[in-house]
């Protein structure tokens, strides 16, 4: 596999991460009460990985309603 097919594999797996965490932090509580670190322990990735993907938590919404 080349190293590109291989960050792209990663890339899918953190967003598809992220999208999980939100949807099941959305289950518990308000949109306005989840942070960005909510967001990224319940997804298992690191807070800066977040932001290699997302500017905003609205983004990853806007993402996750897509």
């Amino acid at each position: 596999m080349s190293s590109s097919a291989s960050l792209d594999i990663r890339k899918v797996k953190s967003q598809d991460s992220m999208r999980r965490a939100l949807l099941s932090l959305i289950a518990e509580r308000a949109f306005d009460q989840i942070t960005t670190r909510d967001i990224t322990a319940a997804a298992g990735i690191g807070y800066a990985t977040f932001y290699r993907h997302y500017d905003s938590k609205e983004a990853l919404l806007n993402d996750v309603a897509k």
